[in-house]
């Protein structure tokens, strides 16, 4: 039926994604994994014997062409709920990180990633040491 595009979120992540479409009828013996080329480029790992979902940290994140995505961060060893203040940033030569007002939660803070390019771009994900912020 085709493909859409879809944020996920998952715990503090969200994540853009593409998605293959089919009809409730298609005949399929078992469920599907729907995103598995996302699955795959973002190192994601599904173990199914403790029915877990695992996103490692410092994985590689993909950014679409002219999108901007929500990631979480690692804080280090931020007090919970502190307020950061991170500042607009070049990450590298064609993604930056907007200003944000973020609140540490699970020892992460969320990060709006741009990709202002006609091109797809692989990056590690940074942590909030490497980025310019207020305390």
């Amino acid at each position: 039926m085709g493909q859409t595009q879809l944020e996920l979120y998952i715990g503090d992540k969200i994540i853009v994604a593409m998605f293959q479409v089919i009809h409730s009828a298609f005949p399929i013996p078992n469920d599907g994994i729907l995103g598995r080329p996302f699955m795959a480029e973002n190192k994601i790992i599904l173990n199914y014997q403790t029915n877990e979902v695992i996103i490692p940290d410092g994985a590689e994140i993909v950014l679409q062409p002219r999108t901007e995505t929500l990631v979480g961060i690692e804080a280090g060893n931020r007090v919970e709920d502190e307020i950061i203040i991170i500042e607009s940033q070049e990450i590298t030569i064609s993604v930056m990180c907007s200003n944000a007002v973020t609140k540490v939660q699970n020892k992460r803070v969320l990060v709006t990633l741009i990709n202002p390019t006609e091109e797809t771009i692989k990056l590690k994900t940074p942590n909030l040491k490497e980025l310019i912020h207020e305390e």
